[in-house]
């Protein structure tokens, strides 16, 4: 009798480590589609800059240590441009003298013009805003530019001699500093995926007000991102713009840090290719990742009437790939578990209850239904929309759960399964929406109508500040992509 090797279908399968694009690389170009969704314009601009717009069209004196050998890379040969455009050199020359026609007393010293054509690499991608707002933008107009910098700097794990930034200008006769927290505050949860954020006040010469932006990385404590503020008449009237504009600089690097899980700056750029096979970028594509509870798990996972038994992580695994789902990340001091899992197309799993039924399931077979996908509503819900919002907000389904008690991790649940119905189902469009309401006080039919957009206020989700509908249309990510022109609705 021929005798066959033991075969084990639980085991993993060989790792294959297919072509795949440099995180980094998907980093940025991920940053770039989400700028650009949210309607911002690119700029681009040189490597190699003047003085002039690097340093004195953003109105930093001549004598400014900042401009020292030590923290400005200078250009060999050639040493000096040509020349610098007018009437821009005439006027930032009278802005740093004399103040010129800002109605400011300027620095007071005598500016050089010789000075103002040195070469320089980028230091900063303000220079790329400068000359943007020299080239008569459109207003209202956002614009972004990811550029290359470089500066004299010790290298560690927070810092580099050359880095990218993630510059951006947004004009308009109704931007405030209150604007540019809100954009501020979401990009650091959007881009650089921060859970914690900080403002602190901050001086630079051509902002005012200034603030900073630091977040929390998780190994590495609280770092700064960036700075940002409202540029002063010095820098905007000489370029020609007299609207109010809001800036900022943040650190592309530091927030990949965060985004990517990476602890050293210098990872972002190694040749070690375990670590960058390893690291996983954040895909446009991403399968669906969620967050729950190990206790919650071994809850739901016993038998009716029998107490919670523990599982081990080899458990948890052989459990999670019935589900076709795969342990990405835990904290063994909270029991925080990632899950990921492939099959998208699933989004009852996209939840602790959801992953222990269907783990049942696997073991025990058929489950009965929720009573409420089976019990027939005894007071039908309607909802009437205006016809002016149809277009926008059309409803062609819903269904109402009773009896629901939530808790906070329950609620991030729901909220997670709401983003990722709308990203799967809806193609990105908001056309799924998860509520909790107080239905006894809620009087059916119920009737959506139109609002003037800068008569209602609220606090967006996932932000602190209180906003109108028109602000939130322009700062806010699901404003930007169901954004109207509001005006005079």
């Amino acid at each position: 009798m021929k005798r066959f090797r033991r075969y084990t279908i639980s085991l993993r399968a060989p790792r294959i480590a297919p072509g795949k694009r440099h995180p980094y690389r998907e980093f940025l170009d991920t940053v770039k589609t989400k700028l650009v969704s949210m309607g911002f314009q690119e700029m681009r601009g040189s490597l190699v800059e003047t003085e002039f717009w690097n340093m004195d069209a953003l109105f930093m004196p001549q004598f400014h240590p900042a401009r020292d050998i030590h923290d400005v890379y200078f250009v060999k040969e050639p040493t000096h441009a040509s020349s610098i455009a007018e009437p821009f050199l005439s006027r930032v020359t009278q802005a740093h003298q004399n103040g010129g026609e800002t109605g400011s007393t300027g620095w007071n010293y005598p500016f050089n013009a010789e000075r103002a054509r040195r070469l320089v690499l980028r230091s900063q991608g303000t220079a790329v805003s400068a000359r943007t707002l020299a080239a008569q933008p459109a207003v209202p107009g956002k614009y972004f530019s990811i550029a290359r910098c470089f500066r004299y700097d010790q290298v560690d794990a927070t810092h580099a001699t050359d880095f990218f930034q993630v510059e951006g200008i947004v004009l308009g006769e109704d931007i405030n500093f209150r604007t540019l927290l809100g954009l501020l505050n979401l990009f650091a949860r959007e881009v650089a995926q921060a859970k914690e954020v900080k403002f602190l006040p901050a001086y630079f010469p051509f902002t005012e007000p200034s603030v900073e932006l630091h977040v929390r990385h998780p190994k590495l404590g609280w770092m700064e991102l960036g700075g940002a503020g409202l540029f002063r008449p010095e820098v905007t009237l000489p370029l020609g713009v007299t609207v109010p504009v809001i800036a900022w600089g943040l650190g592309l690097d530091r927030m990949a840090m965060v985004a990517l899980g990476i602890h050293d700056i210098r990872e972002l750029f190694t040749d070690n290719l375990d670590l960058i096979r390893s690291t996983r970028g954040p895909s446009r594509f991403h399968m669906p990742t969620i967050t729950i509870f190990k206790q919650d798990l071994e809850g739901l996972l016993a038998a009716p009437g029998e107490a919670p038994q523990p599982i081990t992580m080899e458990q948890l695994e052989e459990s999670l790939m019935l589900v076709k789902g795969e342990l990405r990340g835990q904290n063994p001091d909270t029991g925080e578990l990632r899950i990921e899992l492939q099959d998208s197309n699933r989004p009852d799993l996209w939840c602790c209850e959801g992953i222990a039924r269907q783990i049942r399931v696997k073991r025990q077979g058929s489950l009965a239904r929720y009573n409420f996908l089976t019990t027939p509503s005894k007071s039908p819900k309607r909802l009437n929309v205006a016809p002016g919002l149809e277009e926008i907000r059309p409803y062609v389904a819903a269904c109402t759960a009773t009896g629901y008690r939530v808790t906070q991790e329950g609620l991030a649940q729901l909220i997670q399964t709401q983003e990722k119905l709308a990203e799967m189902f809806g193609r990105k469009r908001r056309t799924v929406s998860i509520g909790l309401y107080r239905l006894a006080a809620i009087e059916f039919p119920v009737t959506y109508d139109l609002v003037k957009p800068d008569e209602v206020t609220f606090t967006p989700l996932g932000m602190d500040t209180v906003m109108t509908l028109g602000e939130m249309l322009l700062v806010h990510p699901k404003g930007s992509g169901v954004r109207r022109d509001s005006r005079g609705t």
